[in-house]
Formats: C-alpha cells, sequence, structure tokens
C-alpha cells in the first residue's frame, strides 16, 4: 500500500513537470501536492524505510515543493490582480493595467521554471 502510494505520487510529478516547464495552467499546483503528499507520507512511515534514504529525499522534496511554491503564489496572485482589475469600470483603469499585470507575471513564472529546472 505505502509503495503504491508513493509511485502514484512518483507518476504525479513525472506527469506534471514538463508542465510547470512551460507554464501549463494547474501544473505548478498538481505538482506540489504530489510533491507534499510525497513527504507527509514518508514523514509519516519513516520507521519503515531507512532513514538516511528518506532524509535525503524529503529534503529534495521540501525544496521542490519551495521552489514551485513561488510559481504557485505567482499564479494566485496574478488570478487575484486580474479578477481586481476585472471588477473596476474600464474608465478608472488608467493605461494597460492588465496587460502589465500579465506581463509581470509571465516573466516571473519563466523565472520560476528556470530555477526547477537548474537543480
Amino acid at each position: 500500500m505505502l509503495l503504491s502510494y508513493l509511485r502514484q505520487q512518483v507518476e504525479a510529478l513525472k506527469k506534471h513537470d514538463p508542465g510547470v516547464r512551460e507554464n501549463a495552467p494547474d501544473a505548478v499546483h498538481q505538482l506540489r501536492v504530489a510533491a507534499r503528499r510525497m513527504r507527509s507520507v514518508l514523514a509519516t512511515f519513516r520507521k519503515l524505510a531507512d532513514p538516511d534514504v528518506t532524509g535525503s529525499l524529503r529534503s529534495e522534496l521540501q525544496w521542490l515543493a519551495g521552489t514551485v511554491g513561488e510559481a504557485r503564489d505567482n499564479e494566485v496572485m496574478r488570478a487575484r490582480l486580474l479578477e481586481l482589475i476585472g471588477a473596476e469600470p474600464p474608465e478608472l483603469l488608467l493605461g494597460p493595467v492588465a496587460k502589465n499585470v500579465e506581463e509581470h507575471f509571465d516573466a516571473a513564472a519563466r523565472r520560476a521554471g528556470r530555477r526547477v529546472s537548474l537543480r
């Protein structure tokens, strides 16, 4: 059961990794969820496995979740800002506000994606 669950999470990581690198919708969130689930199960069942192996794996998963966490935060902020901008009457917006927000968060997503792939 434990190995099967871990295998499922490894498959989820592998499935969503290309999407993270390509900035696909929801890929960051799904990859982060899989990393957190793996860390959690490794911590819960740490007495059943070699602590040297699971400790280093948990550290790597923590790094991964933190790195993609930045990208996820950007996704959430982008969506929220665009929602707020969309709720404003157009005459109150000065300039291409939505376009500027999208460009800013697109650049942030590319930077976060490069950090994930450089490790």
